[in-house]
């Protein structure tokens, strides 16, 4: 429990610091600063990423399944979040108010850029690469 405590105090801390100086990519920076801490955190300690769950599928009907399962949880994780805006904006908590600007400030750069696009995508596919082989 405490090594769980430990890297969410540390992800909210890069958060917060990174978003005095590069405010604008701070989640994705600090979330992959994090995920490198874990990664080395974890090889030192001789834990395997088998052990937290990242195996091997070993049937042809796990990969069937994998992009149904995708799929589910990405409707739900985006179904929790409206629910929680929801919540939030009801019951009057002023940071839980829908504000685009900062979305828009943030990443539309990307919006009609592919290249960019391109960029990112490749850059979080190599670092999920690196980072769980």
């Amino acid at each position: 429990m405490g090594e769980f405590i430990g890297f969410t105090v540390l992800a909210l801390v890069l958060k917060a610091f990174l978003d005095l100086t590069i405010w604008r990519y701070a989640g994705p920076v600090s979330l992959i600063m994090v995920l490198i801490c874990l990664t080395v955190y974890m090889n030192r300690r001789g834990i395997s990423l088998a052990r937290i769950g990242v195996v091997r599928l070993k049937t042809a009907k796990s990969y069937w399944l994998l992009p149904v399962q995708t799929v589910v949880a990405f409707v739900l994780i985006l179904a929790t979040g409206v629910v929680v805006s929801l919540i939030g904006e009801a019951s009057g908590l002023a940071f839980m108010e829908s504000n685009h600007d900062g979305a828009t400030a943030r990443f539309g750069d990307v919006a009609g850029n592919t290249s960019l696009f391109l960029f990112l995508a490749a850059s979080s596919w190599h670092i999920n690469a690196i980072l769980c082989p």
